[in-house]
């Protein structure tokens, strides 16, 4: 596992290969399209808990296709291992730092989403 530091690499890309960068650019496409829908939700002083909703309800849906997955739903060590593997994994560049069935923790060192909503958090300041 991976020791938590106190100086992450955030959005400093490690993995290049063909696939990886072809799924991380539709990541980013769809980040910066929710951004924009907060952006813009924010110019018309329209409230945007319902967009930050259906993100948390996209989450949500994932966990549960995941847990569903599982012999044991309760056990997080299990879901660590279904939510850590494959392609999704290598585009964020995932690393787990605590997997147990109490805990689970895992750094998203290349998340374009959160950099693009803080983005947008940055311009909502400036405005």
């Amino acid at each position: 596992m991976t020791q938590i530091s106190s100086e992450p690499a955030h959005n400093a890309a490690t993995l290049n290969d063909e696939v990886t960068l072809a799924l991380r650019a539709i990541t980013e496409k769809r980040a910066a399209t929710i951004g924009y829908l907060l952006d813009e939700s924010r110019q018309r002083h329209i409230a945007d808990d319902s967009v930050r909703e259906a993100i948390r309800r996209y989450g949500r849906d994932i966990g549960h296709q995941l847990r569903a997955q599982m012999r044991d739903r309760k056990d997080l060590q299990e879901f660590s291992g279904l939510f850590t593997r494959g392609l999704e994994s290598q585009v964020y560049e995932m690393e787990p730092v605590s997997a147990s069935r109490d805990e689970f923790i895992v750094l998203f060192p290349l998340l374009s989403l959160c950099q693009l909503l803080a983005a947008a958090g940055a311009r909502r300041q400036r405005n």
